[in-house]
């Protein structure tokens, strides 16, 4: 992540027995419910997570239709995407919402911004979210090639 937040865009998820592979996530300070899942801008980036976990996991494409899925199923809760984590209790860790991966996938931005860090509970196994506070003065969004 450089200094405006900006990471790669998410292209791919790990399954683990054709599930996606999704971590333990608090509900936000609101009451609000909030569920994510690993998402990884390139090859490097997920073998390096692959590397530091016990669990049998396969890449797959982060396709548009299963982030649709995922907005239209966000109503009551609030759907992120885990961007670039190096393992399942990498602490901290930043996020996007779902919505904004999708919209930088429609736009096919090469980058974008992240909007939460996730903090790990290892008491829990259990991770927290916390909205990253973005400077006034930066508009950064998304990033074309």
């Amino acid at each position: 992540m450089t200094k405006d937040n900006s990471v790669g865009t998410p292209y791919y998820v790990l399954l683990e027995d054709n599930q996606k592979l999704k971590p333990s996530v608090f509900s936000l300070s609101s009451g609000q419910e909030c569920r994510a899942i690993y998402g990884f801008s390139d090859q490097v980036a997920y073998q390096v997570f692959i590397a530091n976990s016990q669990r049998r996991l396969t890449p797959y494409p982060l396709v548009k239709t299963y982030l649709r899925s995922l907005l239209d199923s966000a109503a009551q809760s609030k759907s992120l995407v885990i961007l670039d984590a190096k393992s399942e209790v990498e602490t901290p860790i930043v996020a996007a919402l779902v919505q904004s991966v999708f919209d930088a996938h429609h736009l096919k931005a090469t980058t974008m911004s992240s909007e939460f860090e996730l903090t790990f509970d290892p008491a829990a196994n259990s991770y927290r979210v916390e909205e990253i506070e973005v400077p006034a003065e930066s508009s950064f969004a998304f990033r074309r090639p």
